[in-house]
């Protein structure tokens, strides 16, 4: 006898792949597939059947369960078309370790069922003996393994059949063994539901998808763990550039991908095994696009087919709303569809075109010329699909527009088809359906509407703004039809935004370009005739407000861009009006978000982060659209600065979330940088370093300034939560000599760069960076200028061991970092710069523990900034920080002369309390009874995660250092 195969070396061959986080929802069924397998180590014969479709994850569901069990031998024997004709082979490798016969199998069934008992009787140790898809087994085998089956008992080891549902003989025996025996387990393997494969991706790529993005991954991959995983994979690994929704969905449907090929495989047999009429119901099925009812399904098969036998594989599903027989999943009618000639496809075409009408028939139409390029309709079928198109497109159905235009524009493209679908596919929000008429575009004639959608590609390829064609030369706008012109408008609007991030404007390189897009506009707008003929070519009313929306910006970046950084903030100032301006207007949605988020911007890089957090709150509310990628990443931003770090994780999943379904921008590396600081603040050091690899591989785009400052801000972060000095100050630096670092971030930055510079012994370069500061035109409120320049010069005369002004210095910073209104009211202590006061606090102790002896009555006040410091990084999982602040603290309590003088009952401020929340206040009573928080979370059915969380709160609101504190003033406030 051959030895058994290893899982470990089985596994591969399969090629059943390492499916990750596929198997969200499949516990219960590895803990039932162990559990037996330890019940066979008894010398119990077990069995189980694995039953679901293909691509459900049978085999990887094999690999996860048994392939830790090293200590059971795994036999593995995977069954396909092959070996239904070889009678008894099967069996044969089955007791025979895998090994094929080198004959025929000649022995009667009675013969074989003997000699293999007789094998199993002397197998004195465990084992795992699994057969893949018995479907394909023979019929000779399959008699063989029944009758084997029903006579061992005390055969020590588990049988394991996988297989898809079928209505056989053979199926029906061991599915009723399997449900009926207590020796046996039927495991049913369903498709991921929405939020399994939600949950697969998230594990997957580090972040969440947006509910839409979910759905159409769900259906396109019918749940199957196999699909859902190669779209993982995909996002996971792709170039940075192609890195979208769109793309991993391609890449997911890629039949040269070997485990999606084998799944197609895999359901063309399935299919070709079927009787003709049932094969071809499931071949109109895959092809109609819709429920077909029951006499539609029987024209097109050609013959009446029961309602059972079209069920019984699986495949086809009966949908109740419809009324009608479609097939179960979008990826299995994929399959069929692949299967299929070309020439049968256009047949079916053809014939479902005959039981459908208008749009639907049109559509079928189409996909028959496309597998039948010699249908000589084809000038006929174009304009009728384009003057649909149209009409839908003039209803409002956008997604109904987009199908139909760009089957106009592959079947005959004309400079009208192309433009049609173009503002279909911005409607639809689905603008790369462009892509898919890259050759159209290409064939236009030279002209400005060609110029205009090639750029539009470029992007939508991930390129960079510098590739396009517009932006060095845009000629004369006014001579542009009123609809190319509006789209070149509208595009150049975008491309300002990206420039403005990028840092690009200030240098009077675009000014020009932007002043001819508004002076065209200006043309548009005051003739009503152009106006009209926009309208009319774009199948689109409300032509005016998008006209002005462009104008508005186009005005912006041209301002920016000639006026330069001294001219930045009187544009600023000019924002609130050019706002009120839109809001006159309809159809200015978009711009209004754009005119607001450089208003949240103006107000974070001063230094009000109160009024930015309010913008921004209001920017990226959920029911706010378009979702505008820098808003929310500024939101995560100023919620990470303020130590609301769970709150930013939150603001940053949405940001990447719909990142991934646009192509590549400085907006999305953005996000991916900030996603990498919260990371790495938190001590995920491996996750933080997934989002800046993507950023790294995105070519030249990291070098943009706003992205690199961003991934220098993310390393300062994980250098410091690491407690790396040198490497904290190396990535502080960077960003202060990063123009945008501190128009981005703001004056209070000087603070964390004088916190890095001192700890990194580099004290000699802050003279120069407080001189740096007091120079700045970097507008700022005075509260955030006069925080950064204590700061600075505290730890300046720290370093120069000038203790006195070092001490003034610190309190002046304290102060004016408290003048700062709180971020939220509601919770007065939240404050905006929260993580700058928490360093601050850090220095100040660090200070007071270096001059211990000269602290004296400041001593019980930093003790109490320092604790409080301490709870922040606590709660925000900064681990390594709040360590530090715990000992910092711990020290200064070490080196008290004496106790501290209670304060008189009466002297204390009992009217805090009123800060607290319910929650808060009812454990805070409770503190103050004594109780430790085990015994409060017993008290209140609450973990004491929660308790703790809680008491941290109480005593940051109130501004005490510990339980003890807070037992004095509750035993003030209850005994005065």
């Amino acid at each position: 006898m051959s030895e058994p195969v290893p899982a470990s070396e089985s596994g591969p061959a399969r090629a059943s792949g390492a499916l990750g986080g596929a198997f969200a929802g499949r516990d219960d069924e590895i803990a039932v597939l162990r559990a037996h397998a330890h019940r066979a180590a008894s010398g119990l014969t077990q069995m189980a059947l694995i039953e679901g479709p293909a691509g459900i994850g049978k085999s990887a569901l094999i690999d996860a369960a048994f392939t830790p069990l090293t200590e059971f031998p795994l036999l593995i024997v995977p069954l396909d078309e092959h070996d239904r004709p070889r009678q008894g082979a099967a069996a044969w490798r089955v007791f025979h370790w895998g090994a094929e016969p080198v004959a025929p199998v000649t022995m009667s069934v009675q013969e074989q069922v003997d000699a293999y008992i007789e094998i199993c009787n002397s197998v004195t140790e465990p084992m795992i003996v699994v057969m893949e898809d018995i479907q394909w087994l023979d019929d000779t085998s399959a008699e063989v393994l029944w009758r084997v089956l029903r006579a061992i008992d005390t055969y020590p080891g588990l049988l394991v059949a996988t297989m898809r549902p079928e209505a056989r003989l053979l199926q029906s025996r061991f599915r009723h063994l399997a449900q009926s025996s207590p020796r046996a387990a039927h495991v049913v393997l369903d498709p991921l539901t929405l939020e399994e494969t939600r949950e697969v991706v998230r594990r997957g790529i580090g972040h969440s998808l947006t509910e839409a993005a979910a759905r159409r991954v769900h259906a396109d991959t019918g749940g199957s763990p196999l699909h859902v995983a190669a779209f993982t994979r995909w996002l996971e690994h792709a170039p940075p550039s192609e890195r979208t929704v769109d793309g991993a969905l391609c890449a997911a449907r890629d039949a040269a991908e070997p485990r999606l090929a084998a799944f197609d495989r895999a359901v063309a047999l399935a299919v070709a095994d079927l009787p003709q009429p049932h094969r071809a119901a499931h071949e109109a099925l895959a092809l109609a696009g819709r429920p077909l009812a029951p006499a539609e399904l029987e024209r097109l098969a050609g013959a009446p087919i029961p309602r059972d036998a079209l069920l019984a594989r699986g495949m086809v599903t009966w949908t109740t709303p419809g009324s009608g027989y479609e097939i179960a999943r979008e990826n299995v009618a994929r399959a069929i569809r692949r299967a299929m000639t070309g020439e049968r496809r256009a047949a079916l075409h053809r014939a479902l075109a005959s039981l459908a009408s208008g749009p639907d028939a049109l559509l079928h139409r189409a996909h028959a010329m496309e597998d039948d390029p010699t249908d000589d309709q084809r000038d006929e079928l174009a304009a009728a699909l384009l003057a649909a198109g149209r009409e839908a497109l003039a209803d409002g159905r956008a997604a109904a527009a987009s199908a139909l235009l760009v089957a106009a524009c592959r079947a005959a493209p004309t400079p009208a088809g192309i433009l049609a679908a173009t503002e279909a596919a911005r409607r639809a929000g689905t603008p790369s359906l462009l892509l898919e008429l890259a050759d159209p575009i290409e064939a236009l004639p030279e002209g400005p509407l060609r110029t205009v959608l090639r750029d539009r590609l470029v992007l939508l390829r991930g390129g960079s703004v510098t590739e396009l064609r517009t932006i060095a030369a845009p000629g004369g706008t006014t001579a542009m039809p009123p609809s190319v012109r509006l789209l070149f408008a509208e595009e150049m609007a975008e491309v300002g935004s990206q420039l403005m991030a990028a840092g690009q404007l200030g240098r009077g390189r675009f000014a020009a370009a932007f002043a001819g897009i508004v002076a065209g506009l200006d043309a548009l707008l005051a003739d009503p005739a152009q106006i009209a003929e926009a309208e009319h070519e774009l199948a689109a009313p409300g032509i005016r407000g998008r006209a002005v929306a462009a104008r508005a910006l186009a005005t912006l970046w041209r301002d920016f861009d000639g006026e330069g950084a001294a001219g930045a903030a009187d544009q600023a100032a000019q924002l609130p009006d050019v706002l009120e301006t839109l809001r006159r207007e309809a159809g200015t949605e978009a711009a209004q978000v754009s005119i607001r988020m450089l208003t949240a911007s103006r107000h974070r890089s001063m230094g009000r982060r109160a009024e930015a957090y309010e913008e921004l709150l209001d920017i990226t509310a959920p029911t706010a659209a378009p979702v505008n990628l820098y808003a929310h990443t500024m939101l995560a931003m100023t919620l990470f600065e303020a130590g609301q770090w769970d709150d930013a994780w939150a603001a940053i999943d949405v940001t990447l979330a719909h990142a991934v379904e646009r192509p590549l921008s400085t907006e999305s590396l953005c996000a991916a940088a900030v996603a990498a600081m919260i990371l790495g603040a938190r001590g995920e050091t491996e996750a933080a370093e997934r989002h800046l690899r993507r950023i790294e591989a995105s070519g030249p785009r990291a070098a943009e300034p706003i992205v690199a400052m961003a991934v220098d801000y993310a390393h300062a972060w994980g250098a410091l939560a690491a407690g790396d000095a040198d490497r904290f100050a190396i990535a502080m630096e960077r960003v202060g000599d990063n123009f945008m670092g501190w128009w981005f971030l703001g004056l209070p930055t000087a603070g964390l760069i004088a916190h890095a510079l001192y700890e990194a012994g580099r004290a000699e370069m802050l003279g120069d960076l407080g001189l740096r500061l007091e120079a700045s035109a970097i507008p700022a409120s005075p509260e955030a200028r006069d925080y950064a320049l204590a700061h600075v010069r505290a730890q300046h005369a720290r370093a120069l061991g000038v203790r006195a002004a070092a001490r003034d210095q610190f309190r002046l910073a304290l102060a004016h970092v408290d003048a700062l209104p709180p971020m939220r009211p509601a919770l007065r202590r939240v404050h905006g710069l929260g993580l700058h006061r928490a360093v601050l606090a850090l220095d100040v102790a660090a200070f007071a523990c270096e001059n211990a002896d000269d602290v004296g009555a400041d001593r019980e006040n930093v003790i109490a900034l320092v604790t409080w410091a301490a709870n922040l990084f606590h709660r925000c999982g900064a681990e390594g920080l709040h360590a530090r602040a715990m000992d910092l603290a711990e020290r200064l309590r070490a080196r008290r002369s004496a106790p501290p003088t209670p304060a008189p009952a009466e002297a204390v401020d009992t009217t805090a309390l009123d800060a607290l929340t319910t929650r808060e206040r009812q454990i805070a009573l409770l503190v103050g009874d004594g109780l430790s928080n085990r015994e409060i979370a017993d008290e209140l059915f609450l973990s004491p995660r929660t308790v703790e969380f809680h008491v941290a709160n109480a005593l940051d609101k109130l501004g005490l250092p510990s339980r003890v504190e807070l037992r004095r003033l509750l035993r003030a406030r209850r005994h005065p």
